[in-house]
């Protein structure tokens, strides 16, 4: 078994880099412009940093009015249109970073930085890169976790482990303990891959820099670093993948073989996913999905969001408790 389980892990380590090589960053030339007043003007916001915006402004401004006074010509084709339309195409990038600059500048100790990638890793923009990974995860889990111990069920172990109170409480804490070894192979499998993949499209600058000098997290509760919070993500998400990858265990407990474990975890940890890549976002609401997202539970910030994985963690509680005083 575990033979197999080890092979299972190198296909995966295999499927994790291909997963990576499919990440896609669409181009786009506002965020490209954005980019660059950002990286320029990295760090915090000073008396020269309003100073520029100010002038910039009143550049654009100046621009756009003699735009507006060439297409008023006959034709309004000229190479001094042109010149100037390549020139404006600047201010894609210059508003959003001079409406940021206005937004952070009375928090204490903010930065400016190229912050696309955080608020991509962060759910900002949508969780579909959390459910891509989260069903890659999911997979692992469920091939790993379900045969277990229900393969034993399979074959009738239990008359010879339940031989001794003993054995069968060591029984079940090696199990536990694959399970969440197991668990923790897919988590890495997880954060360092995207990590890594978000650092090669993106960087990561900043990451000393308080949270909220990413505007969507202006009014985040906590005063935490962008590192503390990739940092929060990442050991809330470990931690849920480590309860699920055990209430998986206890699916196999109760099933007669190999084939229904995988069935059931499939339809309960599996198929909500699947759903939502294809094109069901409400899906991200359902089931487990918060808790593999993370990124929803937080931007939610709602009781909704957070009573399905308080009901998991409590039903996980009571669920161990049982076995452990059978």
């Amino acid at each position: 078994m575990l033979q197999k389980g080890f092979l299972i892990i190198v296909v995966f380590i295999a499927a994790a880099g291909f997963l990576s090589q499919s990440f896609v960053k669409k181009y786009d030339i506002a965020d490209v412009y954005y980019k660059y007043y950002t990286t320029e003007h990295e760090g915090n916001v000073t008396r020269d940093t309003l100073d520029f915006c100010d002038t910039e402004e009143q550049r654009f401004a100046e621009i756009s009015n003699r735009i507006t006074e060439l297409s008023e010509t006959a034709n309004g084709f000229s190479k001094e249109m042109n010149e100037l339309q390549n020139e404006y195409a600047l201010s894609l990038g210059f508003y959003p970073f001079e409406a940021r600059v206005n937004q952070i500048k009375d928090i204490s100790d903010a930065q400016i930085f190229y912050d696309t990638g955080y608020k991509r890793a962060f759910g900002i923009n949508g969780y579909d890169d959390d459910m891509k990974y989260a069903l890659f995860a999911m997979l692992l889990c469920s091939l790993l976790v379900s045969p277990l111990i229900a393969n034993d069920n399979k074959y009738k172990m239990q008359f010879v482990i339940n031989a001794t109170a003993s054995g069968r409480k060591s029984y079940i804490k090696r199990n536990i303990a694959i399970a969440m070894v197991y668990a923790l192979i897919a988590s890495c499998l997880w954060i360092i891959p995207y990590a890594r993949t978000i650092s090669i499209y993106y960087g990561y600058s900043g990451l000393s820099a308080p949270l909220q000098s990413i505007t969507d997290f202006m009014d985040f509760p906590v005063n935490l670093t962008v590192l503390g919070y990739i940092i929060l993500i990442s050991f809330l998400r470990t931690v849920f993948i480590i309860c699920i990858a055990l209430i998986m265990l206890w699916i196999s407990s109760r099933c007669r073989n190999t084939i229904s474990a995988l069935l059931i975890n499939f339809a309960v940890f599996v198929l909500p996913i699947l759903i939502y890549l294809l094109g069901a976002d409400f899906m991200v609401h359902i089931g487990f999905n918060p808790l593999l997202s993370v990124n929803f539970l937080l931007n939610e910030a709602s009781f909704l969001a957070w009573l399905i994985p308080l009901l998991a963690a409590l039903g996980l509680v009571c669920i161990s408790y049982r076995e452990q005083h059978k």
